[in-house]
């Protein structure tokens, strides 16, 4: 199996089976591998500069920036591969951009007033119709392929990452950075907003993923480690032996093997297997 990494002042790296290649410079930001073909890998590195590769890594061709866009990308610039159709990507710098051709060529698909770049985007597995995209303080949801866009959340917490629920199109998840004690995960049913942040401890939350067929558990990276809960029961226990107590900014879940992976701040990559 293959995994793309990117790593601050490092560069982005690729694990081959056991093996890790250095295969970019620079600041290594969010890393993408093409579902369906492993030689189609993504990399970029700071303020937005995205990058695409056909050849596993070998070479990379600029794919959109901030020049292209004449918008400003974040420090980490968020990018999906839609997991329905791999040939589709998006990537958010002030407004969401949208990639039909594997990241050849692209088109502007919001129009938002923010002058905020854009944080955390995500797509919902059960309606591919359906977009979210995040800056500091604001959720926005496209329901028709990004026609329309409404604000679902206004948050005076900064929002740090989203999760759309991948069977129900109307559930999602969003995260919150900073100190505010009880306010830490989000969760939307598609009408009301539900506070789950329970006895999770008073640190900023930096990302969130749901375990397909499970009893709807979520895990959650923050400042000290990985918590989970199930059944959205607002009762939070920490996960992991042997990780530190470290800042976690990703989680991914590798079906194929049945491991979650943590790509922490400055401790490198971690994996434990994930609960049955």
């Amino acid at each position: 199996y293959t995994q793309d990494a990117g790593c601050q002042d490092n560069g982005s790296n690729r694990l081959n089976d056991t093996k890790w290649k250095h295969v970019y410079s620079a600041d290594g930001m969010e890393a993408a591998v093409d579902p369906t073909n492993t030689d189609r890998v993504y990399v970029s590195f700071q303020y937005g500069q995205l990058l695409r590769s056909s050849n596993g890594g070998k070479n990379f061709t600029s794919m959109i920036n901030s020049t292209k866009t004449n918008e400003n990308g974040g420090w980490v610039t968020p990018y999906l591969i839609s997991s329905t159709s791999p040939n589709v990507i998006y990537a958010g710098y002030k407004n969401v951009w949208k990639s039909t051709d594997y990241g050849v060529n692209w088109n502007k698909i919001s129009n938002f007033s923010s002058n905020r770049t854009i944080v955390a985007l995500a797509l919902s597995e059960a309606n591919p119709n359906i977009i979210y995209a995040a800056n500091y303080s604001n959720l926005i949801v496209s329901k028709d392929g990004g026609e329309t866009w409404t604000t679902i959340l206004n948050s005076s917490q900064a929002i740090t990452y989203i999760e759309a629920h991948p069977t129900n199109e109307n559930i999602v998840w969003v995260t919150l950075s900073g100190y505010s004690s009880g306010n830490k995960v989000m969760e939307y049913d598609g009408s009301e907003w539900n506070n789950i942040s329970g006895n999770l401890p008073n640190v900023p939350i930096n990302c969130i993923a749901y375990q397909k067929e499970s009893p709807d558990r979520i895990y959650v990276g923050t400042d000290i480690g990985v918590f989970y809960t199930d059944y959205s029961s607002k009762i939070w226990e920490q996960f992991g032996a042997g990780l530190p107590n470290v800042i976690v900014n990703e989680l991914e879940i590798h079906y194929g093997i049945k491991k979650i992976r943590a790509a922490t701040y400055g401790r490198g990559i971690w994996e434990a297997d994930i609960l049955e």
